[in-house]
């Protein structure tokens, strides 16, 4: 009867072993995932800040300057 009994001691202490092991590289893999998915966040709203400056356009020169308002061109009647 004893011989069962530390069998199945030495099963159980063996399966929790195990799973402390597999948890142990659970949370490294997933620890490093999390890791990689902020550093790909990081670069995508970098790289989407640059796309954006890139894009963007820049007032004219004229638009700068003071320049007299146009006058309003004769609209013809409709009589």
């Amino acid at each position: 009867m004893q011989q069962y009994e530390q069998q199945y001691r030495e099963t159980v202490d063996s399966a929790k072993r195990k799973a402390t092991e597999a948890a142990d590289v659970a949370a490294k893999t997933v620890s490093r995932g999390a890791l990689f998915g902020s550093l790909a966040l990081l670069l995508g709203a970098l790289a989407g800040w640059f796309g954006g400056r890139m894009g963007a356009v820049d007032p004219t020169v004229t638009a700068r300057v003071a320049s007299p308002p146009l006058a309003p061109a004769n609209k013809p009647s409709g009589k």
